[in-house]
């Protein structure tokens, strides 16, 4: 069974979040969250993929309504 995310389950994700996009360090953030960098540097990459889709492809979870 694979191992759970340091970051995904961090119960300050966001917090680590706005500091991945905000250009943190990730051996920094790592360690003031105490979190394992590979983890911080899987998490950086998954935000900026999603940062970076055309605003159409991105989905809102719980959104039922079409965009106009």
């Amino acid at each position: 069974m694979p191992r759970k995310c340091t970051v995904c389950g961090h119960p300050k994700r966001r917090e680590i979040d706005r500091l991945l996009i905000q250009g943190g360090t990730i051996r920094d953030i790592a360690k003031q969250f105490r979190v394992n960098s590979n983890a911080g540097h899987r998490r950086k990459t998954g935000i900026t993929r999603i940062l970076d889709k055309p605003q159409s492809q991105k989905k809102t979870p719980g959104d039922t309504q079409g965009r106009n």
